[in-house]
């Protein structure tokens, strides 16, 4: 595996995470990952086979010791790069896990070309902070199935 398929991140537990490209054989742990941090709004199987198995996507996950900690997914079409998903697991959160995983998405996407990247949150998460403190900005607000919603962008490189 390629040094950009495969990067190691210390956290101050000071265990060792890998962060991968996802195959096919991650499938089952991507779902239930998925079902675990964000309940029925998770996505479904089939969106999970096609964000692993198409090329366009770029599906990471970040394993642990023993298994599948977090993952992310990014839509990287220049000039804009799209967080689809970053999910820790519960049981690994605050060890800056997350941050490690978006830092990784914003070199990925400024590697790729693009000037800005934009992602979707609830209002509510603990995660528009992580956001937050990484430089994005709200540029819309909308509700989605019931539920308050942020669409926040950040730029990536200055405008010429």
């Amino acid at each position: 595996m390629g040094h950009a398929d495969c990067q190691v991140l210390f956290t101050a537990d000071e265990e060792a995470y890998t962060l991968e490209v996802a195959t096919p054989r991650d499938l089952a742990a991507l779902y239930s990952l998925d079902r675990l941090c964000f309940g029925t709004r998770a996505w479904s199987w089939r969106a999970w086979r096609e964000v692993v198995v198409w090329p366009g996507w770029t599906c990471l996950v970040l394993r642990g010791r023993w298994h599948m900690v977090g993952a992310m997914v990014l839509l990287l079409w220049p000039p804009v790069a799209h967080l689809s998903s970053l999910a820790v697991h519960p049981n690994f959160r605050g060890k800056g896990l997350g941050s490690g995983m978006l830092a990784d998405a914003l070199e990925r996407a400024r590697r790729a070309s693009c000037r800005w990247m934009s992602l979707e949150v609830d209002r509510e998460s603990p995660a528009v902070r992580l956001y937050r403190r990484f430089g994005f900005g709200v540029v819309r607000r909308f509700t989605e199935d019931g539920i308050e919603r942020l669409e926040m962008v950040k730029r990536l490189a200055e405008q010429r």
